[in-house]
């Protein structure tokens, strides 16, 4: 489960205005029309179906147009007709009389994807992999749920302030009609309150936008934490001083590229609320055969997170699926279609304390052949704190940054709040202030020490010298079987990276075994040392930099001084330094242990 580094192709950001308490109208039922039942159904495959990928049954690939059963009737929409009814055509106000009933919202079955719905079998003719993918296509009639929607709640006037028509054709408003309801309807039917529900929620009855207001915000008939907007969010417990929020990605479904683990499908939402993070959680929802072909990524303002690589075999689906650090079950430990709450495989408890603020995005990337899918749903739940309410220090970046960040006058360790981060290591090594308390200032600070010896030729004044550590270290490497070991360090510092070093120790027999890689807070990872050392034991204080005389690679251990890493991180320079960066250590076979000691980064930072 390694990080990997994606290109953005598909920027979609559609921000969910969150906080608002508008009763939208409901959507009626019309989005529900039977195209999702098409893709299931059939008994055949499909000609290639089956014979393609990972010894699926062509069985899944359902019927050759999985999206035509979308054509049944919208269902009786309470909101007259709904410019979003003809969602098959694109058009926005073709649709259905006051029932709904003939808006064939269905006809935009397979995605919303402006008619090519009534077909919803491109895929569903099964020549995607395992024929699953066929299937799938007409499964993906979820579309279709989006695309009738017009018919009950949008309408220009069906629900009494249709500002752009399409109402719920809302942000994922069925593809179809939907771009169309995506950039009129969808922003007016959350901000202008009154045009149909779908704008925050992209598509259907909206969204459950606030989970502890007692409040039915998307009139669907289900309050806080019994609607299933509101899953993730409920899954967390907020501390008191914060108020729960979900925020919510539109321009879905995007599909996911596959065999290309380099460019990913991406879901984009930007927070523009003000506040610090306490805790959050992330829910989504992926149609895609064999799920062990994905990984899923969380790129934060501060950092980029692993939820899920190659997990759950050859099973089918996330179906609204929670990472949430207080989950019960790891994520590596779970089956398809994962429809309880997980633990991601990085924490997210690094982010808490760092500003809300900022452009979220989950990245889905496929890295095998033959099974196809799409990312059709993203939100993020957060217990957020608005700053000077007195109760927002918190967490290591907001513990260590220097700053009064809840406005009571109280600065990092004088918050009773900060006591599990202090008193905090010496981290700025030329500030001429000893930082813990400890006798020692700066470079004599043992915590500085090596960092300043490592980086002072290059590191030259007006620019300073950072040493961060984290926090969960020492961690022990059993001597059965594989391991992951994760550890994230917090960086408070602000600024841009000039040069940077790190420092490894592990105690660990035949170090071949060992593979150490770092990440920085923008999704950059190097690799440290892999592999080296063969029979040999130990890495003593090693400290990893570009000028270093001699290559980590070919060098016997025990590893003691200073050596050139796998990957140069030069590549790091010029960037912003503030945020998690993460540190993993692999242990690459069995039979040999030891422990993970210390991960030490060292930053030469220009502010």
């Amino acid at each position: 489960m390694r990080l990997v580094t994606f290109a953005l192709v598909l920027p979609l950001a559609v921000p969910l205005a969150c906080g608002g308490d508008t009763e939208t109208a409901p959507g009626g039922t019309a989005g529900k029309s039977s195209a999702g039942s098409a893709g299931q159904g059939g008994s055949s495959g499909g000609s290639v179906g089956g014979s393609a990928g990972k010894g699926g049954s062509a069985g899944k690939a359902g019927a050759t147009s999985g999206g035509s059963a979308g054509s049944s009737t919208g269902g009786g929409g309470t909101g007259g007709g709904g410019t979003g009814g003809g969602a098959g055509e694109g058009e926005s106000g073709q649709g259905g009389d006051a029932t709904g009933g003939t808006s064939m919202g269905g006809e935009a079955g397979m995605m919303g994807d402006a008619g090519t719905g009534v077909t919803g079998g491109t895929a569903g003719a099964g020549a995607g992999g395992r024929g699953g993918s066929a299937g799938r296509g007409g499964a993906a009639g979820r579309g279709g749920m989006a695309g009738a929607s017009g018919a009950g709640s949008g309408g220009t006037a069906g629900a009494g302030a249709g500002a752009g028509g399409a109402g719920t054709g809302g942000a994922a408003g069925a593809g179809a009609g939907g771009t169309a309801g995506a950039g009129t309807g969808g922003a007016a039917g959350a901000g202008a309150g009154g045009a149909g529900s779908g704008g925050v929620a992209g598509g259907g009855n909206g969204s459950e936008t606030l989970c502890n207001d007692s409040i039915d915000n998307d009139g669907d008939t289900f309050t806080d934490c019994a609607d299933p907007d509101c899953t993730a969010a409920c899954s967390l417990t907020c501390p008191s001083g914060t108020s729960l929020v979900v925020y919510q990605a539109g321009g879905l479904p995007v599909a996911i590229p596959d065999n290309n683990p380099n460019t990913a499908a991406v879901a984009t939402l930007t927070i523009p609320d003000a506040g610090l993070i306490s805790t959050f959680a992330v829910q989504t929802s992926i149609t895609h055969t064999y799920t062990a072909d994905l990984d899923l990524f969380l790129v934060t303002p501060y950092g980029t997170r692993e939820l899920s690589t190659d997990n759950g075999g050859g099973g089918d689906n996330y179906t609204n699926t929670v990472f949430s650090d207080a989950a019960g079950t790891a994520i590596t430990a779970g089956t398809p279609p994962f429809t309880n709450s997980y633990r991601p495989e990085q924490a997210f408890a690094p982010l808490s304390g760092t500003s809300l603020a900022g452009t979220y995005q989950l990245r889905v990337a496929d890295d095998a052949p033959s099974d196809t899918g799409q990312l059709t749903s993203f939100s993020l739940a957060v217990c957020q704190c608005l700053a000077g309410s007195g109760n927002c220090e918190f967490g290591a970046f907001a513990c260590m940054n220097g700053i009064d960040d809840d406005g009571d006058d109280l600065v990092d360790c004088e918050e009773a709040d900060c006591a599990a981060y202090c008193p905090a290591p010496e981290t700025a090594c030329g500030d001429a202030t000893d930082n813990d308390g400890n006798g020692q200032t700066d470079c004599a600070d043992a915590a500085c020490t090596w960092a300043c010896t490592a980086l002072g030729s290059a590191c030259t004044s007006p620019d300073q010298i950072f040493a961060y550590r984290p926090t969960n270290l020492p961690l022990t490497i059993p001597t059965s079987g594989t391991g992951t070991f994760q550890a994230p360090i917090t960086v408070a510092a602000q600024g841009t990276l000039v040069a940077a070093a790190l420092r490894f120790s592990a105690t660990h027999t035949w170090s071949g075994d060992l593979e150490l890689h770092v990440a920085s807070p923008f999704g950059l990872d190097r690799v440290l040392t892999g592999g080296n050392g063969s029979s040999g034991d130990n890495y003593l204080n090693t400290v990893f930099i570009d000028s270093a005389a001699t290559s980590i690679i070919g060098s016997v251990a025990p590893f003691t001084g200073s050596y050139q890493p796998e990957q140069p991180l030069s590549a790091w320079t010029g960037a912003t330094v503030a945020g998690i960066w993460q540190g993993v250590l692999y242990d690459t076979s069995g039979g040999d242990g030891g422990t993970f000691d210390e991960l030490s980064l060292g930053l030469c930072v220009a502010e």
